[in-house]
């Protein structure tokens, strides 16, 4: 049995069964919890943890759409969080264990998203983002460099082709077209991150400040986690809060945000050319 517990004492836990694995998380999430470089996770099953004392002293904080933390509202020491996609694991804090767990951490995640002051250094494989997880291929967001262009613009095109099957206008945009109001337009005002699998572009985000102007997934990679991952990465460069809009008719586009805990504040029509009736979306991290 493995036990542990906040740095004042009030709040004790201990766990049954196996653990693991464990992990670093580089998140700009993360590091501002712990205030740390990072962050040292060990998944625990929800089934055999539980609280001995000081349930009561529990404080939490939705610091995103799926993830809840919690921590001693007396000392602030981080204790576990919920993802709620996977709600038979707890996330806990390593350094709230009074003893060695057995499990070493096997990966660095989001070192993309690392301090710029730190170094990641010895044989711990890293991970721009996310590592492979149950069955899904390796998601890395990485900045887009000049040569991502062309893939970039091809996934752009692909996905938007598919997406507005009601938009005639999305119909007859050429690639040509996509390859200069990619450089023109999109280039020009945000900053672009790609989503790759391998050696390959599958998906990017383009965004301005907390304003998501674009996230597009090639079709045939929908579905997989990318758009997923896009979203998380805009989320930690953006903690405080997202904006997008998206057209009232994109029930994939409306349902994937909402899921996510993005809320429509208004309804309107977009911009010339199109001239379409878009909604605007917003997500803000609620403390609860």
């Amino acid at each position: 049995m493995l036990t542990g517990g906040c740095l004042c004492g009030g709040i004790r836990y201990e766990i049954e069964g196996a653990v693991g694995p464990a992990v670093h998380c580089h998140c700009s999430m993360c590091r501002r919890w712990h205030g740390g470089a990072f962050r040292s996770r060990l998944a625990v099953p929800r089934s055999g943890f539980r609280f001995t004392e000081g349930e009561h002293l529990l404080a939490t904080y939705r610091s995103s759409a799926d993830t809840v933390r919690t921590f001693c509202s007396v000392c602030g020491s981080p204790m576990v969080n919920r993802w709620d996609p996977d709600p038979d694991y707890l996330g806990l804090a390593m350094g709230t264990l009074d003893g060695d767990p057995g499990v070493r951490p096997s990966a660095h995640l989001f070192v993309g998203s690392k301090a710029e002051w730190f170094e990641v250094t010895g044989e711990v494989p890293q991970f721009q983002a996310l590592p492979p997880q149950r069955g899904r291929s390796t998601v890395d967001i990485r900045p887009m460099t000049s040569d991502d262009v062309e893939a970039v613009v091809r996934v752009w095109h692909a996905s938007g082709q598919r997406a507005y099957p009601f938009i005639d206008l999305w119909q007859r945009f050429t690639l040509d077209e996509a390859r200069r109001v990619f450089r023109e337009v999109i280039v020009s005002s945000c900053s672009v991150w790609v989503a790759e699998t391998g050696h390959e572009i599958v998906g990017y985000l383009a965004h301005r400040s907390s304003y998501l102007d674009r996230l597009y997934v090639a079709p045939d990679h929908q579905g997989r986690g990318v758009g997923g991952a896009l979203l998380a990465h805009a989320m930690q460069q953006s903690p405080h809060g997202l904006e997008l809009h998206t057209h009232q008719k994109n029930a994939q586009a409306r349902a994937f945000y909402e899921k996510r805990g993005f809320v429509a504040v208004r309804f309107g029509v977009s911009p010339p050319p199109e001239n379409e009736p878009d909604v605007e979306y917003h997500w803000r991290p609620v403390p609860r």
